[in-house]
């Protein structure tokens, strides 16, 4: 089975069914370098675009005896891919055979009234708050399914395979601390972030800071982690703790090249206390892309002011997946640094 000549290189994914002795093949592919669903019944040799939209390979639910769905993924710039469910309709011709039509018009409608199938089922949340107010070295082994990463909620993800020796944990306090085992030069080699995706099209986390037991050189805090990132947190230079807001934009025309340059202090505060509250905000935008940024916050004095400057963020392939809130620690000139969160709280946020 194969797609035609002129699609070659561009097709992404392939679906294929046996319906009724007809074959229908779904492939994506990308003609004006977006991505549509392109469907052919190959027993006709007939073949036309049945949606277009900027959506990515899927599932596809279909059968001509109950109501079918599609379920695709939709890009939405920064924020990455969502999933999109897409109603499907069967066209029966005169002669028997069926065309299924998606969405209305060739486009995926923006709301659908559903029926649950499952109405009494508590479905959980893939982002959210946490107090860290457990052990997770004890809630890996004890409930899987809640505190499903490393022990951690489920709703959180690190960012690579973690090295769970450099991670100590005050269930009492609330409180995980982060040490570092190594040097880097960016936030992209720093080991243990633990990450939460961002939604659209709009969301807000905070979360407070310990840097007592930072070394010189150190930076830790909360990032909208990407190719093209900002943080916000503390960092410790010649023996003084500072409240800082840093972003990096990679100058590379290359979509697939991550940068190894170092981010780029956009605001530094001297502090007091070692203790810090800070926020990131992000806005994203419709497929126009003409939002998607981040606003960066600490909480002094009793109220929040922004710290920095507004950091554009872009969709690349160097990270090839969509922003995501990052609790992180690094260090620049030696290792050994801890850094630690508490109260964490992740909000939408719609303008």
């Amino acid at each position: 089975m194969r797609a035609p000549k002129e699609l070659y290189y561009k097709v992404n994914s392939f679906g294929g069914f046996d319906i009724n002795d007809f074959y229908y093949a779904f492939y994506d592919y990308g003609p004006d370098d977006n991505d549509d669903v392109e469907l052919l019944i190959l027993k006709e040799k007939d073949g036309k675009d049945c949606l277009y939209s900027l959506l990515y390979e899927g599932l596809y639910s279909l059968s001509l005896d109950f109501i079918s769905d599609a379920i695709l993924f939709q890009d939405s710039c920064a924020v990455g891919r969502i999933p999109v469910v897409i109603p499907v309709k069967w066209d029966i011709k005169a002669d028997g055979t069926a065309w299924p039509v998606f969405g209305t018009d060739g486009k995926a409608p923006k709301r659908l009234n559903m029926v649950s199938l499952k109405p009494d089922h508590v479905y959980r949340s893939l982002t959210g708050s946490d107090d860290f107010k457990y052990d997770p070295f004890t809630m890996r082994t004890k409930d899987k399914i809640n505190y499903g990463c490393y022990g951690f909620k489920s709703i959180w993800q690190f960012n690579h395979e973690p090295d769970l020796s450099l991670i100590t944990c005050d269930a009492k306090k609330g409180k995980p601390w982060i040490e570092t085992d190594k040097t880097v030069t960016n936030i992209f080699h720093a080991r243990n972030i633990l990450t939460q995706r961002m939604t659209f099209p709009g969301c807000m986390a905070e979360v407070t800071i310990d840097g007592s037991k930072l070394n010189d050189g150190d930076f830790a805090g909360l990032a909208v982690f990407q190719g093209d990132y900002a943080l916000v947190g503390i960092r410790k230079k010649s023996g003084k703790l500072y409240a800082a807001m840093a972003s990096y934009t990679n100058p590379s025309d290359d979509i697939w090249k991550l940068g190894e340059e170092p981010c780029l202090i956009k605001e530094n505060v001297d502090m007091i206390d070692s203790s810090l509250r800070v926020r990131i905000t992000a806005v994203f935008s419709d497929e126009s892309g003409d939002r998607d940024t981040a606003i960066c916050s600490i909480y002094e004095e009793g109220k929040w002011r922004t710290i920095g400057t507004e950091q554009k963020l872009r969709f690349r392939l160097d990270h090839f997946t969509g922003c995501r809130f990052g609790l992180f620690v690094y260090s620049e000139e030696m290792a050994g640094g801890q850094a630690g969160f508490s109260d964490f709280r992740y909000m939408d946020y719609e303008e």
